[in-house]
């Protein structure tokens, strides 16, 4: 059994959750590694620390906006902060900083965002990378491909979609550790450092 599916006994997908990105939740559960100090960015309507708290010896979550996350974290040990992670001073290290599904919204007009940046998605790279300990990993999920009926519906400035060409450019001095397409190769999926 995946360790999605383990999971997802224990915390069944339920209320507002967005379905669509079940093929990244899956992925990310079934690849990152369950120890040390994590931090979910853009946590805001994820269900990612859910799962986490559990697993990961201090979970922390940022977003720019106020009230997040889905869980009752009360009796388990969670730090939310609100900010962007492009210019939030943090005082500690994460071993594994996670971008599910957020990537491609930073910089842009989505989610009540002030800070508009065409570079906002490099520059939330770079300022992961800076927070990242020693033997740190970054995991990162965004939309891939031709979604044009997509960009349509939400407009140019919701969210970027990735093209092979577009995706390399953005990790342009990363070293991608490993990097798989899922959802019928509409998102790609990536670990980096």
């Amino acid at each position: 059994m995946s360790k999605y599916s383990e999971l997802l006994v224990k915390y069944p997908l339920k209320g507002n959750f967005n379905l669509g990105t079940v093929p990244e939740l899956q992925w990310i559960l079934d690849n990152i590694r369950y120890n040390g100090r994590v931090i979910d960015v853009g946590c805001q309507e994820s269900r990612l620390a859910d799962f986490l708290v559990d697993y990961y010896d201090d979970v922390w979550g940022i977003d720019i906006n106020e009230k997040s996350c889905w869980g009752d974290f009360s009796d388990r040990k969670f730090t939310f902060v609100v900010g962007d992670i492009r210019n939030y001073a943090f005082n500690t290290t994460f071993d594994d900083v996670i971008f599910m599904s957020s990537l491609e919204h930073m910089g842009l007009e989505a989610y009540h965002n002030t800070w508009v940046d065409s570079g906002g998605d490099r520059q939330a790279l770079i300022s992961a990378r800076r927070l990242i300990s020693d033997n740190g990993l970054i995991y990162v999920t965004v939309p891939y491909g031709d979604w044009s009926a997509g960009r349509s519906r939400w407009g140019d400035n919701w969210m970027r979609v990735y093209t092979e060409e577009t995706l390399n450019n953005l990790l342009s001095g990363f070293k991608v550790v490993r990097k798989e397409l899922v959802d019928n190769n509409q998102r790609a999926c990536l670990v980096v450092s």
